[in-house]
C-alpha cells in the first residue's frame, strides 16, 4: 500500500512540476513529538523525528512528497501489567505523507503557511507491526535567509485510525532548499 502511494505520489509531483513550475525544493525537518493513545496503561516518552521531502511550488501553494521517521519509547507500569512487572519498549514509525501547503504572502522575509497531508504510516513497536492510515495538519514559519534557503519552525497535529488511537503534537525546526 505505502509502495503504490508513494510511486503515484512521484509521479503526481514530476508530471504537476513540468505543466506549472519550475521551482522545486527539498526540505529537511528535526523535531520532537508527544504522543497520546487512547491505551490508558501505555505511556510514550517524547518521539525523536527526522523528515524528508521534495515538492514543489505552484504560486502560493505548496506539494509536497514527504517521507518521515519517528522513534519513541513507551512503558506500562506494574500496576496496569498483566505480569505484575513495569514493561519497557522502543518503537518507530516509517510515514509517507502527500501534503499541500498554503504559503501567506506578507511581502517580507517571513512566509507563514497552514497545510494538511494524508498518507500511510507502519508502526513497530518490537513484537507488533501495523500499517494505517495518517492525517496531519500543519502551521508554520519560514525565514528567507537568501533566495534559495529557508529556514522555519512548524508544528503539526498527525492522527491515525490504528488500533492504539495514537496521536501526536509535533514541534519541527525545517529547512528548505529551492532551486
Amino acid at each position: 500500500m505505502i509502495k503504490k502511494i508513494a510511486i503515484a505520489s512521484l509521479v503526481s509531483l514530476t508530471l504537476s512540476t513540468s505543466l506549472f513550475s519550475q521551482e522545486l525544493y527539498v526540505k529537511l525537518g528535526l523535531g520532537t513529538a508527544s504522543v497520546d493513545s487512547n491505551v490508558d496503561a501505555v505511556n510514550y516518552t517524547s518521539e525523536k523525528i527526522l523528515t524528508l521531502a521534495m515538492g514543489t511550488k505552484i504560486k502560493e501553494f505548496d506539494f509536497e512528497v514527504e517521507y518521515t521517521y519517528e522513534k519513541n519509547k513507551w512503558n506500562i507500569s506494574a500496576a496496569n501489567s498483566i505480569s505484575g512487572a513495569a514493561i519497557n519498549g522502543k518503537g518507530k514509525n516509517h510515514n509517507l505523507m502527500i501534503n499541500g501547503f498554503y504559503n501567506f504572502d506578507l511581502d517580507s522575509d517571513f512566509t507563514p503557511y497552514a497545510g494538511l497531508g494524508l498518507g500511510g504510516a507502519n508502526y513497530e513497536n518490537g513484537s507488533e507491526d501495523e500499517s494505517v492510515f495518517v492525517y496531519q495538519a500543519m502551521i508554520g514559519v519560514n525565514y528567507a535567509l537568501t533566495k534559495e534557503f529557508d529556514l522555519g519552525v512548524e508544528y503539526r497535529y498527525k492522527d491515525t485510525n490504528s488500533d492504539y488511537d495514537l496521536s501526536s503534537n509535533n514541534l519541527l525546526f525545517v529547512s528548505k532548499y529551492k532551486f
